[in-house]
């Protein structure tokens, strides 16, 4: 009868076991998973963190994957090995985007010039067009007058010659 309890003890540990592999490797997966959305968030957001004051550490991560802050304290090998690679990961994303708030306020303050400097463009090129509108606006005027005074002398023209006879002129004198 011990055979069979030591054969039962054997399956829940081989349950136990793979239940707790797959539980890590969801785990693995999610971590990772948030790290690449976080990588996409900074590049959305020019270079900064929009989460937790601009501040991304690992807590922070573990906190938007789901998982508690002490997830990566556990010592086992595989969570050795996940910590490892969140902290390589960490220092990595750190160099490339802009922590507190001085360094936030630069990059913040960089773009807000260079959206001035697109907004006096735009203006300066709006104003160029009302210009040239109004330009175009009053040639058009001239134009229409100018038309309108050519049809009034054509139909007076036209007038004269319609009760004189109008002769052709031969081929040879055309040239």
């Amino acid at each position: 009868m011990s055979t069979d309890r030591s054969i039962g003890n054997r399956r829940i540990a081989q349950a136990g076991a793979a239940y707790a592999k797959e539980k890590h490797l969801e785990s693995k997966i999610s971590v990772q998973e948030m790290m690449r959305k976080i990588e996409g968030e900074i590049d959305a957001n020019g270079g900064i963190y929009p989460y937790n004051d601009g501040k991304l550490n690992a807590d922070e991560l573990l906190e938007r994957s789901g998982k508690s802050a002490a997830y990566l304290q556990k010592n086992t090998p595989k969570i050795r090995a996940l910590r490892d690679e969140v902290n390589a990961w960490i220092e990595h994303v750190r160099g490339q985007i802009a922590t507190g708030a001085p360094s936030v306020r630069r990059e913040v303050n960089a773009r807000v010039k260079a959206a001035n400097s697109q907004i006096d463009e735009i203006r300066q090129n709006y104003h160029e067009a009302e210009l040239q509108l109004t330009r175009v606006t009053a040639e058009l005027a001239d134009a229409t007058r100018k038309i309108g005074e050519l049809e009034k002398k054509n139909t007076e023209l036209l007038k004269q010659l319609a009760g004189k006879t109008v002769v052709p002129l031969k081929p040879e004198q055309r040239k």
